[in-house]
């Protein structure tokens, strides 16, 4: 199956520049982190995944089905069976092509055979800090050339890729080494409980440390120049001290314990902060463009800094001209909890969104979506036809409403629907999923 192409200006291996990058199927994300979250069996092997990655800024959502994902599964996610073009455009999102050379690959490798096994076992404490750094300075700097969530600043990119190079060589040279390894360090926190759909890979898209990611049960802070910081600071709502950087010199690995709430709440920090932060389409693109022509020099800048600035201050002017959407944060949740909330009424049973385990949503979530609705009822928007809307706000703003009236007679339709396709009870409280025209 094939993996995605990301666009560049040579062919050479992206970690070595020298070899030509004829590696196929190589993992941005760790495969081991990732396989069980998005296996449709629960199986965690390769060719088995049920993959969606959303494209932020040209609205694509594309969906990919391991080679191995049975019929039946593809046809209760996708809601019919894939047609020939689908088949052919089905691409393998999580690993990419021709972006490494199998010798870097092998030495990427190298990396994930040895922290895999702590990560199972939860044994951070006894794991080689080099070893570890590396993994995570490895995590980070792939996700960026790939075009995986985040992209890093550019000396950033530039100094992982020669610190990776230079000292990814066999586990016992790295185990045993004694240079300096930079001057980055990282921040991890970790959760039990997740089930699946809970999680998945996101990144913040600011162009500065410090880089947040998300991979499955793990949040991952990276700061670089470190050995600045003499004061402890706030992020994401967290205190971060001195010491509680994980560095390639000191004793094993520190992991922040943390709650399914604490989880979910740094995701939404991950989430919002794209929105917030991340460039517009043109900017984006311009962005993506200039740093690819850098890797080709192997010099930052190459197209020099008033180019720069002139095309960025272009594209700038072109998004500006295109304002993004409001952004309703969980809408896609609340579609579902609603029609949830349909099915247990003609079953005679009462459904609260909080209890609901398979919603993964807090009472910040509806705080959140609630904040959004409100921003629209201050630009005179009429919100009766959002779901929840007449549990969350007074009468007057929905009762009698044609909006609100024709999302009844949706919410019933759909149900009906589903009800003549054959879903139980127990599927609209466990599998709702895009068959339904939602999004769990």
């Amino acid at each position: 199956m094939a993996g995605l192409i990301v666009d560049r200006y040579d062919s050479r291996c992206a970690l070595c520049r020298n070899a030509e990058a004829d590696k196929t199927g190589s993992h941005l994300a760790p495969n081991f982190m990732i396989h069980g979250m998005f296996s449709f069996d629960g199986k965690g092997r390769r060719n088995r995944e049920i993959a969606m990655r959303d494209g932020l800024n040209s609205g694509n959502r594309m969906i990919y089905y391991g080679p191995e994902v049975s019929p039946d599964a593809i046809n209760a996610d996708h809601g019919e069976d894939l047609t020939d073009e689908e088949l052919e455009g089905n691409t393998n999102h999580l690993v990419c092509d021709n972006l490494f050379c199998k010798r870097c690959e092998d030495r990427f490798g190298i990396l994930e055979t040895y922290y895999s096994s702590y990560y199972a076992e939860w044994k951070h404490e006894e794991v080689n800090s080099r070893v570890a750094y590396l993994f995570w300075l490895s995590v980070f700097w792939r996700m960026c050339v790939g075009r995986m969530s985040i992209f890093l600043m550019g000396e950033d990119e530039f100094e992982m890729r020669r610190i990776l190079d230079e000292n990814i060589t066999t586990l016992e040279e790295i185990e045993k080494g004694n240079s300096v390894l930079g001057d980055f360090g990282y921040i991890l926190w970790r959760t039990k409980g997740l089930q699946k759909g809970d999680s998945g890979v996101f990144g913040t898209r600011k162009e500065h440390s410090p880089y947040m990611i998300i991979i499955n049960d793990m949040v991952v802070l990276l700061v670089a120049g470190v050995s600045k910081f003499r004061k402890s600071f706030s992020y994401a709502g967290w205190q971060i001290n001195r010491e509680d950087y994980n560095t390639f010199d000191c004793d094993g690995e520190v992991v922040n314990e943390i709650s399914l709430e604490e989880f979910a709440l740094l995701k939404r920090f991950v989430i919002d902060e794209s929105e917030k932060y991340g460039w517009g389409p043109a900017q984006e693109q311009v962005k993506l463009e200039m740093r690819e022509l850098d890797r080709t020099a192997g010099e930052l800048h190459s197209i020099g800094y008033n180019e720069e600035r002139e095309a960025l201050r272009i594209a700038m002017v072109e998004d500006e001209m295109k304002p993004r959407p409001f952004f309703l944060r969980n809408m896609s949740k609340f579609l579902t909890a609603e029609l949830k909330e349909y099915a247990c009424n003609q079953a005679g049973k009462e459904y609260n969104i909080l209890k609901d385990r398979s919603m993964f949503t807090f009472q910040f979530d509806i705080d959140n979506y609630k904040s959004d609705l409100k921003m629209y009822v201050r630009e005179g928007e009429d919100i009766s036809g959002f779901p929840y809307v007449d549990k969350l706000f007074d009468k007057k703003y929905w009762e009698g409403k044609e909006a609100y009236q024709k999302k009844l007679e949706i919410l019933k339709e759909s149900y009906e629907e589903l009800v003549a396709k054959g879903y139980t009870f127990d599927d609209f409280m466990n599998n709702l999923r895009s068959r339904s025209g939602m999004n769990c």
